[in-house]
């Protein structure tokens, strides 16, 4: 067994590496000589072309060369004629010949023949590269030829030379891994074993790269085996210091120290193959050479030596595939440790390697002197890969898998500190660099709320605590970001959505809380106390902020919008259901009031949304004027499931409302008059008439349910008749101040008024055909 084992081994390296290497040889040899026919095809070409080439283009050649022809030379009896005079302008115009040609055929005493003479001599003096262009042209497209490699050469010649150094590689591993199985040597002589293989490939790429530079392939073939050294150099330091305990973990940590700085050296020596198989073997070796007894501390503790040794590597050679890769497989041995489900009490080695390689990317970042947007393309360092893609990637996804751990160890506080570490670190980035680090902020404050919302502590006090330190880190550090920022849009956002977020987690885990209900309106005057807060930052940036500032309105609009939501909820939290509607009526009028103060055009925005909030509330008010009517005209009692609202106290519910929603409308009017002044203008004096009719039922009825008592002859006059003289009053304002809406609603008034006396009092109550009680005299009665 053991000897057809040997054999196969034989088999496989001399198919998978020495043959690729003899036809790389081979290869190489026939592209030196197919080099050599181009290169004298081309001295043909040339020879051919000076021959066959137009006579002034000959005649260039040849002056050049320093041969002179015996048909350029001069006529002997012409020698004694006059010479033109030298031209003091530069011959490097190609127009020149034509102008000495010109000025010759004009000049009686010269000669045609020394005319034809100086004509070539001129076109001898043309520009070097005038004359190279013509020489191309002549050519033609015939030297443009190049040899290109084949894909058999290319993927058939090369790519068994990286299958052969993964092959080397991986075969130190397992025959490492079957020597320990079937206990067939000594643990001492399998260590010096993979450490003499692995010596023995790095001085074959020495001797390759240095004494056989001719050999075919000779780069990738000392790059492969290179690789598969330290790769295995690796392996012999995790099984000494972790299998055996050859070396205590001390020395285990110098022994990968120094295996990570000689792959840093050898990779720049030798190129990206080098970190790759550096970074195989390194991430590799816990899982293949893993005895089952490995302690979580050395675990990471030795990726995070690996890591760090290959992060510098690739930052510096901007080798950022390689630094994408090497981050994700850092992230898969964390993601390995959260599904093995080890102990928790081990979680915090996993949080401070996650820790520390965000710290290793922050660092090796700010060492970089490229621009994120300006790296050359490829796989290992281009548009594919950018550095702000990998920095994005490592830093995103590493806050992530915290957020994780964190939940898979049931939240606990030195966790939780840990993830703090980390959300207080992306903060102080952004401040420093915000246009590299904006994002972090925003993954850390969605990582927290699905954290807090998913956890439920036993104790009230620790998730008052941990939350109270988060909303610190999102609404403190958002808020210094924000002053001093100069894209404040971004920052305003976080700050809103934070400090609103904190807020209502806090409410709904914490209203029921023992401390908290011992404080009296403790949650509203917090929610007043935030709203206090956001005045004073929109007071401080509409100091600051320029009136021309592009953004201005949208800063200002995000942060009157929080305080709004924060006096909204407070008002909704600690103000009666039956009172909201009236509270809510204030705020419109208070946003108004504001408007009116500040130039921010979004307030009215806000004062229309605060105005719809108050309509939702005063639902229950609409459907009970609906069932009355219902009752009034049919005598039909349908109970629609609406508590009985606003009834008690009409002057407080209806009459206050309308009085203060007519303020606003007076306000805003003063901008511009708009829908939304219109609708306030309208639902105002409305608001009056239920109120009137609440109040005249009220005197009438002083100890009765007023909501279904029948009315009687008398009670129908004195309401019809309210409602045609506020409905008159309504029309003659709406005349005199021009209020289309005040008009509209007196109509409407009116008309309802007719509606009864032809309804009630004419058709349905009518005296003459039903008995009932009419007061006063024979003449003058009701």
């Amino acid at each position: 067994m053991e000897s057809l084992l040997v054999v196969l081994v034989l088999y496989a390296v001399v198919m998978v590496f020495i043959m690729p290497w003899v036809v790389l040889s081979r290869s190489k040899r026939l592209s030196q000589e197919v080099e050599r026919l181009r290169q004298t095809v081309e001295t043909l070409e040339e020879q051919l072309d000076a021959q066959i080439a137009p006579p002034s283009l000959r005649k260039a050649v040849v002056s050049r060369e320093s041969v002179h022809s015996r048909e350029a030379e001069p006529d002997p009896s012409h020698t004694s004629t006059l010479k033109l005079p030298e031209s003091k302008e530069p011959r490097s115009d190609p127009s020149a010949p034509v102008m000495v040609s010109s000025s010759l055929s004009q000049t009686g005493d010269i000669g045609s023949e020394q005319g034809k003479e100086e004509t070539k001599e001129t076109r001898t003096a043309e520009p070097t590269d005038k004359r190279e262009q013509q020489r191309s042209a002549a050519r033609g497209p015939k030297s443009k030829v190049r040899v290109q490699e084949s894909f058999e050469q290319r993927y058939g010649a090369r790519l068994p030379v990286w299958i052969g150094g993964l092959a080397l590689t991986l075969a130190g591993f397992f025959l490492v891994k079957y020597s320990i199985d079937n206990n067939l040597l000594t643990p001492i002589i399998r260590v010096l074993g993979g450490a003499g293989l692995g010596g023995a490939l790095l001085y074959a790429a020495h001797v390759i790269r240095t004494r056989k530079p001719d050999l075919a392939d000779g780069e990738r073939i000392s790059q492969a085996l290179t690789g598969a050294g330290v790769a295995i150099f690796y392996g012999v330091c995790y099984a000494a210091t972790m299998v055996y305990h050859f070396l205590p973990i001390w020395l285990g940590f110098v022994g990968m120290g120094v295996v990570t700085a000689s792959a840093v050296v050898l990779s720049l020596a030798f190129g990206p193959p080098i970190a790759l198989m550096g970074l195989l073997g390194g991430f590799l070796t816990p899982a293949l050479l893993s005895s089952g007894s490995g302690s979580t501390p050395f675990l990471f503790s030795y990726l995070y030596l690996v890591y760090f040794g290959m992060i510098h590597i690739f930052r510096r050679q901007q080798w950022w595939g390689l630094s994408m890769a090497t981050t994700l497989l850092a992230m898969l041995w964390a993601v390995v440790w959260v599904l093995n489900h080890v102990d928790a009490a081990e979680a915090v080695w996993v949080l401070l390697f996650l820790l520390g390689t965000s710290a290793t990317v922050v660092m090796q970042m700010r060492q970089s002197e490229e621009p994120l947007a300006e790296i050359k393309g490829g796989l290992v360092g281009g548009k594919a890969f950018t550095p702000s893609i990998f920095m994005r990637f490592s830093l995103g996804g590493n806050l992530l898998l915290m957020a994780v751990v964190v939940r898979v160890v049931a939240f606990g506080i030195l966790e939780w500190g840990l993830f703090g570490c980390m959300a207080v670190g992306g903060m102080v980035l952004a401040w420093f660099d915000p246009r590299r680090y904006a994002f972090l902020p925003w993954l850390s404050l969605v990582a927290t709320g699905m954290m807090l919302t998913v956890w439920n502590p036993v104790d009230d006090g620790v998730f008052a605590l941990v939350l109270s330190a988060f909303a610190l880190i999102h609404v403190g550090g958002g808020t210094l970001i924000f002053r001093r920022s100069h894209d404040p849009k971004n920052w305003a956002l976080l700050l809103a959505l934070s400090s609103l977020g904190f807020y209502v987690l806090a409410w709904i885990n914490l209203e029921s809380s023992t401390v908290t209900m011992e404080i009296p309106l403790f949650w509203g005057a917090l929610a007043a106390l935030m709203a206090a807060m956001g005045s004073a930052l929109v007071r401080e940036t509409m100091q600051r902020m320029a009136v021309d500032f592009p953004d201005r309105e949208t800063v200002l609009a995000i942060l009157l919008s929080t305080v709004t939501a924060f006096i909204s909820l407070a008002l909704s939290i600690e103000v009666h259901a039956d009172h909201l509607a009236v509270a809510f009526a204030f705020q419109t009028l208070g946003l108004a009031w504001v408007g009116t103060q500040l130039s921010v055009s979004f307030l009215r925005t806000l004062t229309a949304v605060s105005s719809l909030l108050f309509g939702l509330l005063m639902l229950p008010q609409f459907v009970m004027l609906v069932r009355l009517t219902l009752y009034s005209l049919f005598e039909a009692d349908l109970d629609l499931g609406v508590v009985v609202p606003m009834v008690e106290w009409p002057l407080f519910h209806l009459g206050l409302p309308a009085v203060v929603l007519m303020a606003a409308a007076v306000l805003l009017r003063r901008e511009k008059t708009d829908r939304l002044v219109h609708i306030l203008e309208g639902v105002a004096p409305l608001l009056i008439t239920v109120m009137g009719y609440y109040l005249i039922r009220q005197i009438l009825h002083p100890d009765r349910n007023v909501l279904f008592v029948k009315a009687g002859f008398l009670e129908r006059g004195i309401v019809t008749n309210v409602l045609f003289l506020f409905g008159l009053g309504c029309m003659m304002a709406g005349r005199r101040y021009g209020r289309l809406a005040l008009s509209w609603v007196g109509m409407v008034l009116a008309g309802v008024a007719a509606f009864r006396i032809l309804y009630f009092d004419l058709f349905l109550y009518n005296p003459i055909w039903v008995l009932q009680q009419v007061d006063g005299w024979v003449v003058l009665n009701t």
